[in-house]
């Protein structure tokens, strides 16, 4: 099996050896938003970042559930961009013993990575965990 790498102005080459690289441009992570009223729910995608949106007011906590991750080294992320109500994020399978994590301010992240079996918390800042 070749190896492809994508060169920015030359497009896909081919190379010996295996697998895909990408050369001299970026790669643009996927970008999903979640909004949620009061206590409404959701799934996040397992990849890419999540941009979260609450419009229930006061303490009203809307629970979205991360499930697991496809492959060793995957991240996802989390960002609570707009505050009318805490969020409220339940991670299925996570390596840390407190797998749900309350927002309260906009601007609060989080970000994980797959070990190949659960999520590991990498970054938090603001979340509480319980």
């Amino acid at each position: 099996m070749p190896r492809f790498k994508y060169e920015l102005g030359s497009g896909i080459v081919l190379k010996p050896g295996k697998g895909f690289e990408v050369s001299g441009c970026p790669i643009k992570e996927s970008l999903e938003t979640i909004s949620l009223a009061g206590t409404e729910t959701a799934t996040a995608k397992n990849y890419g970042w999540t941009s979260i949106v609450t419009t229930g007011g006061g303490t009203a906590a809307g629970a979205i559930t991360l499930g697991s991750g496809d492959y060793a080294g995957q991240e996802k992320g989390f960002v609570f961009t707009t505050d009318d109500g805490d969020a409220v994020v339940e991670v299925t399978t996570l390596v840390e013993a407190n797998n749900t994590f309350t927002a309260a301010d906009a601007m609060d992240l989080l970000l994980f990575v797959w070990t190949g079996t659960a999520w590991s918390t990498v970054k938090n800042t603001g979340w509480t965990a319980s």
